[in-house]
């Protein structure tokens, strides 16, 4: 992939990589490595910290000397705020990454981190991504460029804006599961010890297992359930979501991108819950779990992983551009609003407002809003990563 993006084995053995850490953190390292390798990038690291105690949830890394990890954390504010500083960092698509010297190139060459940290080492950019982002939880991704190759170039960005997704999905899943492993030799006692339910399926959603948290769900039918041995939620689209995020998944788990990613699963009491499907056709993860399966369903009623747009975007299956149009609509704007956030011409808002529409079933705005909220918990309409109460305003 290092020359030709369209190697479909070697993006496939990077996604594999990513994969194995959602169910084994202590796997990053090696995955890092792969992302880099991909990314022509010499160094990288993983972490996320819990914004209510201040504790790190996952701390890994590769290519880096300890003495420079230490070093890292003196600039730890200031690089905080320098990526703060990115005019539309908030409006972005969570699977768009930054680079220093793109986003942020003045600020960051005059800085103390460039000066004492980056440029000692040789490097001279970074691709940063947020792989999780909650209101209590917060998760970074980078990888660093040595000054030898050059700057990061539109191709690199182009892999990582493919590799993005994976990246986020282990890390989702990872958070569901505290950041532990799950260990082969234990299985059945292993999936049990987890609150999240955890169920096993073919690429047909035929249930191959599922652990104790799940058997509980299925016999109460919230908010999942059996048919015939078959896997189905309280919501049609989210069961169609669900069958096409397995089907691609026991197929080709590189082209699962965004699909089955914080699926929402409303349960019977009206509260709600989310799905996100983890392929193990790839990597490690068949044999750790087990060999009939093809994806592994983690069901959450946490609502810390939810983001109104994104999970959208999972269920009907949106683009990057009509995920960001569409968080845009969730927050009240008008298209000519949007259009001045997004910095692009009018006529492709409306577009995308147009593809939105089509693929959720809408026609309106206020339609939208109506839809975002089946899924959403009533708290969350007006608390932050929530809907918003705006006055709403035609999309025509």
């Amino acid at each position: 992939m290092r020359e030709d993006i369209a190697s479909v084995t070697e993006f496939s053995h990077v996604v594999g990589a990513i994969y194995d850490c959602a169910i084994d953190p202590r796997q990053w390292p090696n995955a890092i490595r792969e992302v880099c390798q991909a990314t022509n990038c010499a160094a990288g690291i993983i972490g996320a910290h819990d914004l209510n105690t201040l504790s790190a949830l996952i701390r890994e890394h590769w290519n880096y000397e300890p003495e420079w990890l230490e070093k890292i954390q003196i600039c730890a504010t200031e690089l905080a705020g320098l990526w703060d500083g990115v005019a539309d960092l908030h409006e972005r698509p969570i699977d768009e990454p930054l680079t220093a010297l793109r986003d942020i190139p003045q600020q960051f060459v005059q800085s103390r981190y460039y000066r004492e940290w980056a440029e000692p080492l040789g490097f001279i950019d970074t691709i940063q991504m947020t792989p999780l982002r909650q209101p209590s939880r917060i998760g970074a991704f980078g990888v660093w460029r040595h000054k030898s190759l050059g700057q990061i170039t539109e191709r690199d960005l182009a892999i990582m804006r493919l590799l993005a997704p994976h990246i986020r999905r282990a890390v989702t899943i990872s958070d569901v599961l505290n950041m532990q492993a799950i260990e082969a030799e234990t299985l059945r006692a292993s999936l049990d010890l987890f609150q999240a339910g955890i169920v096993l399926l073919d690429g047909e959603t035929k249930i191959v297992h599922a652990n104790r948290a799940a058997e509980t769900m299925l016999k109460s039918g919230s908010p999942i359930s059996s048919h015939r041995g078959e896997l189905r939620t309280g919501s049609p689209q989210t069961s169609a979501a669900l069958r096409t995020a397995v089907a691609t998944a026991a197929a080709n788990e590189a082209a699962v991108g965004k699909l089955g990613i914080g699926l929402p699963a409303p349960q019977a009491d009206g509260s709600p819950a989310l799905i996100h499907v983890l392929p193990l056709t790839g990597g490690n993860r068949g044999k750790r779990i087990a060999l009939r399966a093809s994806a592994a369903l983690f069901v959450t009623s946490e609502m810390r992983t939810a983001i109104p747009a994104e999970s959208l975007a999972s269920l009907f299956g949106l683009t990057s551009a009509e995920t960001r149009v569409l968080g845009s609509l969730l927050a009240g704007r008008t298209p000519a609003e949007t259009a001045r956030t997004m910095g692009t011409a009018m006529t492709t808002v409306r577009t995308h407002i147009a593809k939105v529409f089509e693929k959720t079933g809408t026609s309106r705005q206020s339609e939208l809003m109506r839809l975002a909220a089946q899924f959403l918990p009533p708290v969350m309409h007006s608390s932050e990563g929530g809907l918003p109460t705006p006055k709403i305003r035609s999309t025509d």
